[in-house]
């Protein structure tokens, strides 16, 4: 049984997540000092104000610009948002983001990256790539297309 009121927050926050998958374990929250914010509503009117509105003023649920968000939201810099040109080959920089997969006809590449601030030597310098999806994309059905043999979800 859990012996603090932080412990007992994880466990609580534990029990929201882990059905969809993600692996963490309380002692390991714990030992990195995280703590669980239960004051979300300033966030909260932040990311709603970031989203658009239709002529009623409701909220419409959709990102409409992610390198605006990344910065209204999440406080990032401009340029902590690096975005890859839609072009046939990437820059020597940016190379080797891109993955060809010839026997699935498909090429997986980032639409955006986050560079890691001080990369350790040998180890890529990426911190996140980030694939932006239409409005509407269903995100747990398989993209279709008769030309692609890879039949995976977003």
């Amino acid at each position: 049984m859990p012996n603090d009121q932080e412990q007992l927050a994880h466990l609580e926050w534990l029990g929201y997540v882990q059905p969809v998958g993600l692996v963490v374990s309380t002692p390991a929250l714990l030992s990195a000092q995280a703590q669980v914010n239960r004051n979300i509503a300033p966030d909260h009117q932040r990311f709603l104000a970031c989203l658009p509105r239709d002529r009623r003023d409701d909220v419409i649920a959709e990102i409409r610009s992610f390198p605006a968000f990344t910065q209204q939201m999440l406080g990032w810099e401009a340029e902590d948002l690096i975005p890859i040109p839609d072009v046939s080959t990437l820059p020597d920089d940016l190379a080797g983001l891109e993955v060809v997969l010839p026997e699935y006809h498909e090429t997986l590449r980032p639409t955006y990256v986050v560079r890691e601030l001080e990369p350790k030597d040998g180890q890529k310098p990426w911190l996140m790539l980030i694939q932006r999806l239409f409005t509407g994309t269903d995100l747990d059905k398989p993209s279709a297309g008769s030309d692609r043999h890879w039949h995976a979800s977003p």
